[in-house]
């Protein structure tokens, strides 16, 4: 309960991107139409119907596979586009592979999950890898409400 008396939104632990706070704080109350065109249209679309990551990718790459020529713009681009046009970005946060905890406020120092005790990062990762890379075994994203209802205004 204390950690939200002194909740803020530039807390870093929030999870909020460096472009989404500035959104939020600042709401554009007049926006300058931006001109589009058919190629990031079709990137905006495939972004926006496939919620997974890895399938939008998957999706992309046969899209260029079949118009070689197509200056399809990445998924990084295209999310941060997104994110741009509508001051709408997601809270990504490290959970429990069995969705048990997320890994914040108290949990945050933790290497396993308290519940199952599963490893919070992907042990072939960690222990192959040449830096031990800490990969998530899984991540949660979320939408605050503020940016939800700005978006509608």
């Amino acid at each position: 309960m204390k950690g939200l008396q002194g909740a803020t939104l530039d807390d870093p632990s929030l999870g909020m991107s460096d472009e989404a706070l500035p959104h939020l704080q600042n709401l554009p109350y007049e926006q300058s139409p931006r001109v589009i065109n058919k190629v990031t249209q079709l990137a905006i679309d495939l972004y926006m119907g496939i919620p997974s990551e890895v399938t939008c990718k998957t999706v992309c790459h046969a899209v260029l596979c079949f118009l070689p020529d197509l200056d399809l713009p990445s998924y990084y681009k295209i999310k941060c586009l997104v994110a741009d046009l509508t001051g709408v970005d997601s809270v990504m946060r490290h959970i429990c592979i069995k969705s048990c905890v997320t890994y914040t406020g108290p949990f945050l120092n933790l290497d396993t999950c308290p519940e199952c005790s599963e490893p919070w990062y992907d042990q072939f990762h960690l222990q192959s890898g040449p830096r031990g890379e800490k990969i998530p075994c899984q991540e949660f994203h979320t939408i605050p409400i503020g940016p939800q209802l700005q978006a509608l205004y």
